[in-house]
């Protein structure tokens, strides 16, 4: 019986022995606490790490309120057994899945850079002195477009430069009688035809472009053409993929 507690005794010191030459280099860091919300204790460190994200119309104080209030939010619905529910499982599906979509967009979009020409500036500053005739034409999905089924027109008479960006972008490229893509929106699929395009009549009214809007107009005509480039890529997503859907 001795003979297995010195065995016992030899397996403990070598364990204790192993340990502490295998700890006695390591550098464990302590971080003082921070701000303590009942059980919740934010360290100095991970505060630090926090307070890089401070919007700058809060002060210090009002954004440790922030946290604080969120904390005790947080630790009330825990409290409430929310964390568990079905809603709330779902809820955090949709955001991780939002987050994922938006991250993987975002990426693409800035691998993007087209080339924007002296022509395309030059016709952009052309068209600041114009009207535009537009027939935007909805349909309620895009299988209806070869039919020419459930179609709705709507005219539309305005400056170039008083026309939303998206819309001036999309007749941007067209010439008179030509249609743009089709467009997926929340009223429908949208195809924008350009009827006619008249010089405004009264062009003391209206202020020139000049070289001086150049960067603007680049800009714009870059961010359009980068918007049509990732959505070329999610078509082409749709067409390589295998997609069944019960009619």
């Amino acid at each position: 019986m001795r003979y297995v507690y010195y065995i016992i005794f030899i397996l403990i010191g070598t364990t204790i022995a192993a340990g502490w030459g295998i700890f006695k280099d390591a550098k464990v860091e302590f971080s003082k606490p921070e701000i303590v919300i009942n059980d919740k204790i934010i360290t100095e460190n991970a505060f630090d790490d926090l307070i890089k994200s401070k919007p700058s119309y809060q002060t210090k104080d009002e954004f440790i309120d922030s946290l604080i209030i969120k904390e005790l939010l947080i630790q009330e619905a825990i409290k409430r057994s929310i964390n568990k529910d079905e809603p709330f499982r779902k809820a955090v599906e949709d955001f991780y899945e939002q987050s994922l979509v938006k991250i993987l967009m975002d990426s693409e979009y800035k691998q993007y850079d087209p080339v924007v020409t002296d022509e395309e500036i030059q016709r952009y500053k052309n068209f600041g002195r114009m009207k535009f005739f537009i027939q935007k034409v909805i349909y309620e999905r895009e299988g209806d477009v070869e039919q020419s089924k459930s179609q709705h027109v709507r005219s539309i008479e305005s400056d170039f430069l008083d026309l939303s960006e998206s819309l001036r972008f999309a007749v941007f490229n067209l010439k008179p009688g030509e249609s743009s893509k089709g467009i997926e929106t929340v009223e429908g699929f949208v195809i924008y035809n350009l009827v006619k395009t008249e010089e405004i009549k009264d062009q003391e009214t209206i202020k020139p472009l000049t070289d001086t809007d150049n960067d603007r107009i680049v800009e714009f005509i870059k961010n359009g053409k980068k918007e049509a480039l990732l959505a070329q890529w999610v078509d082409g997503l749709k067409e390589n993929a295998e997609i069944w859907r019960r009619k």
